[in-house]
Formats: C-alpha cells, sequence, structure tokens
C-alpha cells in the first residue's frame, strides 16, 4: 500500500533481517535500488531528528546500528549482506524467468544463498520441496487433482495427460480440479517433467502460457529466450520486449523510442548496432530450440528485426504498473500505432 512504499525502505533499513521471502528476485532487487536513491531522506529518521507520521509505528534504530549504516553506506561499493550481516537465506522462485532475475540480484545480494520456493499458487500447492539446490519438486498427489496438457496439444479433454503418464523432458500445462470447485481448472502455467522420485513425477515450473510466442510452427519460451540473451551478452539501457510480428513468422526486438521520436528513429545508427544484438540473441537461440533453429535454417522464419514503438506506448506502461510480473517476450505483436 502507500504506506509500506513510501516507509518501508527506511523499517527495513533501520533494522536486520536475517531471511526474507519474494516471489521474484526482482521484487527484492527493485527494493533494493529503492533503498539506495532513498537512502539520503532516510538519515533524519534514523538519527531522530525528525518524527514520522503519527499512525505508523516508532521507528527503533540503535545507535550501533545506525553507527554501521553510516560506515557501510559511506564505501564506494557494497552489498546487500554488508548492510544486513545476519542475512543468511533468500526465498524466490528461481525457475523459468527468475533464474535471469536471479543472476542480477546476486551481483548486489552479496555471499547469501537463495533457495527454491514450492510451485504453488492462489488455487493450491502442487509439488513438494526435495533439495535445497532443487528447482522442481515432486507432485503432491493429495492436495488436488492434477491433469496436464502437452503444450503441442488442442485444449480438449481428450489431450490430457495423467499425472502417472508424464514424461520426462516434456512440457504441459497444468489443468487442476480442487476441492473447492474448481473443475479442471486452467492454471496458464506451463511446467516441465525433470525426473521422478520413486514413481512421483519432479515438475519444474517454466512460464506462463502467456509469455510464449508461436513462430510458424514453433514454440519460442521465455525460458529459451532468458538464456539466449545471457549466453549472447545482450544488454540494453532502453526499455525492450522481444515477440513475434504480425504473420508470427519473424522474432522482433521491440524497443522503446525516446520520448518524442517518431518512426524516423527506426532508421538511426543505434537501431542499426541493435539489429546486430538481436541478430546474435537469435542465433543462440536456434541453437538452445531445435525447432525454432530448424526452421530459420531451412528460412521458414524470417531474419530478426527491430522495431520501435511510440515512448508512451501501452505495452511500456503496462509494464509501469506494480502488478505487472516482469516479462521478456510477447505473445503476441504489439499494435505498432497505439
Amino acid at each position: 500500500d502507500d504506506d509500506f512504499h513510501e516507509w518501508g525502505g527506511l523499517y527495513t533499513v533501520a533494522g536486520e533481517i536475517e531471511y526474507t521471502t519474494m516471489i521474484l528476485p526482482s521484487i527484492f532487487h527493485g527494493f533494493w535500488n529503492r533503498i539506495l536513491s532513498e537512502i539520503d531522506s532516510y538519515w533524519p529518521y534514523l538519527e531522530g531528528k525528525k518524527t514520522l507520521p503519527a499512525h505508523l509505528p516508532p521507528l527503533k534504530c540503535s545507535a550501533a546500528r545506525l553507527k554501521h549504516l553510516r560506515e557501510v553506506f559511506a564505501r564506494d561499493e557494497f552489498t546487500m549482506k554488508d548492510v544486513w550481516p545476519t542475512l543468511h537465506t533468500v526465498f524466490s522462485w528461481r525457475s523459468g524467468i527468475s533464474a535471469f532475475q536471479e543472476d542480477a540480484l546476486s551481483k548486489v545480494l552479496g555471499d547469501v544463498p537463495v533457495y527454491n520456493l514450492p510451485y504453488c499458487a492462489t488455487e493450491g500447492y502442487f509439488c513438494v520441496p526435495m533439495k535445497g539446490d532443487s528447482l522442481g519438486g515432486a507432485v503432491h498427489p493429495g492436495a488436488n487433482i492434477l491433469e496436464f496438457l502437452p503444450v503441442d496439444k488442442e485444449a480438449t479433454s481428450s489431450n490430457l495427460v495423467s499425472v502417472w503418464d508424464l514424461k520426462e523432458g516434456d512440457k504441459y500445462e497444468l489443468v487442476i480440479t480442487t476441492t473447492m470447485g474448481m473443475i479442471r481448472y486452467r492454471m496458464f502455467d506451463i511446467v516441465k517433467c525433470t525426473g521422478f522420485f520413486n514413481a512421483s513425477p519432479i515438475i519444474e515450473f517454466v512460464c506462463k502460457a502467456a509469455h510464449v510466442a508461436r513462430l510458424n510452427q514453433s514454440n519460442v519460451y521465455e525460458t529459451n529466450l532468458a538464456e539466449a540473451i545471457r549466453r549472447s551478452d545482450f544488454t540494453l539501457e532502453r526499455k525492450w520486449l522481444f515477440g513475434p510480428n504480425d504473420q508470427g513468422n519473424q522474432l522482433c526486438l521491440y524497443v522503446r523510442r525516446p520520448e518524442g521520436a517518431g518512426p524516423e528513429w527506426d532508421e538511426t545508427p543505434e537501431v542499426k548496432q541493435l539489429l546486430d544484438a538481436a541478430t546474435k540473441v537469435d542465433q543462440v537461440l536456434s541453437e538452445l530450440n531445435d525447432s525454432y533453429g530448424e526452421e530459420r535454417r531451412l528460412k521458414l522464419l524470417l531474419n530478426p528485426q527491430v522495431k520501435g514503438l511510440p515512448y508512451d506506448h501501452v505495452v511500456w506502461t503496462k509494464d509501469d504498473m506494480l502488478t505487472t510480473k516482469p516479462r521478456l517476450l510477447l505473445s503476441m505483436a504489439p499494435d505498432l500505432a497505439t
């Protein structure tokens, strides 16, 4: 809420943290960046020179804690572990796009392990955690009835696969039936069977079904794209997203144009450099995704392209909302004029 957004960082800095839990690594990373940008405004409150609004609980920051914070924030470089020396564990989703975000978090986190949260949702728990370094878990057969729709099959009851018929290495969309009255409810979560614990399959969350781009006959998953981005050392300061073109036969890099810039910006040298970077991502993606690579080789899929979108395009304004989960991949081509 508003109070947390405005004062949460201050309360977090004032005390120690032993462990923290978040859904995505980017949440903790974003919270950290906000603390760094607002720390100068925290000092008067930490030192007791300014008082908080009356409806907020009292702020507790000992003299020793204040001295430690002053010393750490005066350094040229420091990590979260330096600010909170007692921090020993972080819990978060680590599979799918979370792995991409974890790489960025690890650079500022310090020597603190990140453990995967069990695969669950508001509709229920679906896995039992097994190992600290595991990204998946054994299916929990007693909580809900779980069925699985192969990602390349039409969503009909005849195509649903029972839990005991899962195949290692295959991807499925999860369909659940619960005691609360959900009957064959599509979660729109894509999971992968990574093995078995005795007779129980081990499943790992891959991505949301909406974060899959269909390019001709190939499914490009956000996890494929994240790995291709990592391996190709792709970096870009502007806001960007990958996605299909209108015809569904080309991977495009959609980039936020500078404020006030029109279509003429798409012909600048900067865009030509971006095309080189997108081409490297495309080459690695072809190695990671066999179907995509084969269709690129047969020229059924076109060479990648860079397309600029207006500064205030709905794609960018939607991503600015706190309720929007981070994404790298659009499932459908955006309206270029919106």
